[in-house]
């Protein structure tokens, strides 16, 4: 007999094989690649940026080991989370373990953190980051301005105007096709200009996205002790943590007895002081560090968590939120009953309220990872609407395939198209009004006047 979880291992399988399919961007993502599509987080306690080809990720969960890493960013995700992974390998909580809730759109799962352990993850992070970096690629400098060639002459060229208002949409630059005798040094540096921005644009992109590899820790069932507890993150960062491009701390799985317990004011304060510890020990800048949080906390029990986090001086992001213990009365599946954590439709709206509170909580300070029931652009906006920098999804591939990915891109682009999104800064926690205008103006006062907000550094 079959269970759900064999069919989620025969995914795996299928892209290891490499039979999965790779992405291509459509028209409406190709408007202005550099200006709906890629976000450059910045992490505010360590300092430091990254650039994400898109906004949507997968979530930890789906590729527990690091296996197909490669072979899901080529299917379109902007970023990738691997694990969680255990310091030692366990095998995780008794089969079956994965339920899926067919009528409901939903996945109960109750894994408990089965895993290959550190040192199996980490051959085969030391594997995909080798490869990635045999071609190491460096932004060319700028070209100097040369005279065109007579063919230039013959040919329609490309006027660059930099307008203050039209450049809001159009990052800054407006590349107008035209029929104008103009002078020919200003023909050079015109296209200089744009093909030192498209080849910068082209190899920041190839540099710093399509490589981006979150790492999700948790620990060993056998650690009950809070010496062990702290332990086992901390040998997760020190092992893991120069391969990965952000880590997560993962306090909130339902499927291990006492770590929600992790949540609480104190009990966190105490990992995240040694959790500090281990990043200290790494190269630096050690890689930004993430919380994940579950979505059932009561007010109370998450303003506590957030001042936690807010106070610690070492949490750069917040993934909200991991499945819940909850069980809406809806549910018409038989499955419903099972133990573990729900994931999928039901999730979808307890998780974007859950994003809503900690977005005003924090002042929209710290980045929030959105997580829980993303299946459309529209669900993808939502989340970004109420406060999200990021997303990421799992269970809808569970019923829609490889293909939703994108499916929610494409939508994505249309909506914030058709609302007038012209940047994915123009959307991120637009519903807090008082919040997005204040963060709006401090971008322009970091960035100037004539900069386009969404064009920020990298």
């Amino acid at each position: 007999t079959h269970t759900h979880q064999d069919a989620h291992n025969l995914g795996i399988q299928v892209a290891k094989w490499g039979l999965a399919p790779t992405f291509r961007p459509s028209v409406a993502e190709q408007i202005e690649i550099s200006n709906e599509n890629t976000i450059t987080i910045h992490w505010p306690k360590s300092n430091q940026q990254t650039l994400f080809s898109n906004p949507v990720g997968l979530a930890a969960g789906f590729d527990k080991d690091g296996q197909v890493m490669q072979e899901m960013l080529d299917l379109g995700f902007g970023f990738v989370e691997i694990g969680s992974v255990t310091p030692k390998p366990q095998p995780g909580n008794p089969k079956p373990r994965m339920f899926r809730l067919s009528e409901d759109k939903a996945v109960i799962n109750r894994y408990g953190f089965n895993s290959l352990g550190l040192d199996a993850m980490e051959e085969k992070l030391q594997t995909f980051r080798r490869i990635k970096s045999e071609e190491p690629v460096e932004v060319a400098p700028a070209p100097p301005p040369l005279p065109p060639s007579k063919e230039d002459k013959k040919d329609p060229v490309e006027l660059q105007f930099t307008m203050t208002g039209v450049a809001l949409f159009l990052n800054h630059y407006l590349l107008v096709p035209a029929y104008v005798s103009i002078s020919n040094q200003l023909k050079a540096a015109a296209a200089a200009r744009k093909k030192q921005k498209q080849l910068q644009l082209q190899q920041q992109l190839e540099k710093r996205t399509g490589n981006v590899v979150g790492i999700n820790l948790g620990k060993n069932i056998f650690s009950k002790e809070e010496p062990d507890v702290l332990s086992d993150y901390q040998k997760g960062i020190r092992q893991l943590g120069k391969y990965a491009d952000y880590l997560v701390l993962n306090v909130s799985s339902p499927n291990t007895p006492g770590l929600r317990d992790w949540q609480g004011r104190e009990p966190l304060e105490r990992l995240l002081k040694a959790a500090a510890t281990a990043l200290q020990d790494l190269p630096q800048p050690s890689p930004p560090l993430l919380v994940k949080i579950a979505p059932d906390l009561s007010d109370v029990e998450l303003e506590g968590t957030i001042h936690v986090i807010e106070s610690s001086g070492v949490v750069d992001g917040i993934i909200v939120s991991n499945t819940t213990k909850s069980r809406p009365s809806w549910l018409i599946s038989p499955h419903a009953v099972e133990g573990g954590g729900l994931s999928g439709a039901p999730l979808k709206d307890l998780s974007t309220e859950m994003v809503r509170k900690v977005y005003k909580l924090t002042d929209g300070a710290i980045p929030i990872v959105g997580v829980g029931g993303i299946a459309s652009g529209q669900d993808a906006y939502d989340k970004l609407r109420a406060g999200a920098s990021l997303v990421q999804l799992y269970s809808s591939m569970v019923y829609e395939g490889p293909g939703v990915v994108s499916r929610i891109r494409q939508e994505l682009a249309e909506l914030m198209i058709a609302n007038g999104k012209r940047s994915l800064d123009d959307l991120i926690g637009s519903e807090h009004e008082d919040i997005f205008w204040k963060k709006r103006q401090a971008r322009y006062k970091q960035y100037g006047d004539d900069t386009v907000i969404s064009d920020k550094p990298l």
